[in-house]
């Protein structure tokens, strides 16, 4: 799991928080390489996305595992809320996290920021051309098209092997 920024700087995916840049935390599956991701208010633990990636880890049928991600506190804390949802549906995980500053040990998660931005970039261009609405990072209809392109990468997109996510 990793944290990232989207911008209207070309919908450019960053590390670092800019003026009007939307956070996205992007959990990745490991073994079947499905991605789940979606806008954050804040960094750290909130109900709403604390569901949803428990939600995401239970649609995945693993019953034991581990979340990890990089040492940044605010994830720690995220994933060890996730953690403790799953506990309470029975589920046994437990949460690691990677060295700081290998990005390495959670690259598929880097990896997924790109290609997840790539299908947000490209679902911005169609609505923007033919409707010529503008979706800013802050609304809603943003949140959509993150959760919206991560489920079409894990759908549509092809990986290594020739197969996709799905």
């Amino acid at each position: 799991a990793d944290y990232t920024f989207y911008s209207m700087n070309g919908y450019e995916v960053t590390t670092t928080p800019s003026p009007g840049a939307t956070c996205v935390l992007t959990i990745i599956h490991r073994d079947s390489g499905y991605p789940f991701a979606s806008t954050v208010l804040r960094k750290g633990p909130w109900p709403y996305i604390v569901a949803a990636a428990a939600n995401f880890v239970k649609r995945t049928q693993v019953i034991t595992g581990t979340l990890r991600g990089d040492a940044e506190p605010a994830l720690m804390s995220c994933l060890k809320a996730v953690e403790a949802a799953l506990l309470e549906s029975g589920r046994k995980f437990s949460t690691d996290s990677a060295h700081i500053g290998s990005h390495q040990s959670i690259g598929s998660a880097e990896k997924h920021h790109d290609i997840v931005g790539g299908f947000a970039r490209t679902l911005y261009s169609v609505v923007k051309e033919n409707s010529g609405y503008i979706i800013h990072p802050k609304t809603r209809l943003f949140s959509w098209l993150v959760r919206f392109a991560a489920f079409l990468t894990a759908v549509f997109h092809r990986r290594k092997d020739g197969m996709t996510s799905y």
